[in-house]
């Protein structure tokens, strides 16, 4: 199975009292391969690596999924959720930094990435000019990746080239679901 989605690149919006944001997008949209999803219950749906929020949001799209054990990896890290669950429909980020992601997204729950609800291994940090994000489940099942920007990672579970790099300010936002 493969999922076609456009990457809209979009511009964060803060409030307008921020220092240095825009209110308007002016990110192209591209169409491109996000990724090859194992079971289709748990895919992300908006990756940021670059300021000012660097997060991932998952969406759950199918019953309800215990994320206990559930893990994101970029090549050089790990971030494991360890008590966390989803229903159909329901969305849960992990954010490096809450107090802006919560400006950005005020209605979606979310873990922060040095909470004592994650565990860390290794040097996971999102790169700005392109890297990996993959969701593994706890039996190391690879659930969905992106691949964006310059990055030497292997790529598993993808087909195509990368997806072009995020700038600052801007997110890769799955468009409709897995095909």
């Amino acid at each position: 199975m493969r999922g076609l989605y456009l990457l809209a690149l979009l511009v964060l919006l803060l409030p307008t009292a921020q220092p240095g944001l825009s209110s308007i997008s002016d990110g192209p949209e591209v169409q491109t391969v996000f990724s090859t999803c194992a079971s289709g219950a748990v895919l992300m749906v908006e990756v940021s690596p670059c300021s000012p929020s660097e997060h991932i949001i998952v969406e759950c799209q199918g019953g309800t999924v215990d994320l206990s054990g559930w893990s994101f990896a970029d090549g050089e890290g790990t971030v494991t959720l360890i008590n966390a669950s989803l229903a159909d429909g329901e969305r849960l980020a992990l954010a490096a930094d809450p107090e802006t992601f919560v400006k950005l997204h005020p209605d979606t729950r979310f873990l922060s990435m040095s909470s004592g609800e994650v565990h860390r291994a290794g040097r996971f940090t999102l790169a700005d000019a392109g890297d990996c994000v993959k969701l593994y489940d706890p039996a190391g099942v690879l659930h969905d990746s992106l691949y964006y920007g310059k990055t030497a990672d292997e790529l598993e579970g993808w087909e195509g080239a990368p997806v072009l790099s995020l700038t600052k300010g801007h997110a890769a936002v799955r468009i409709g679901g897995d095909t």
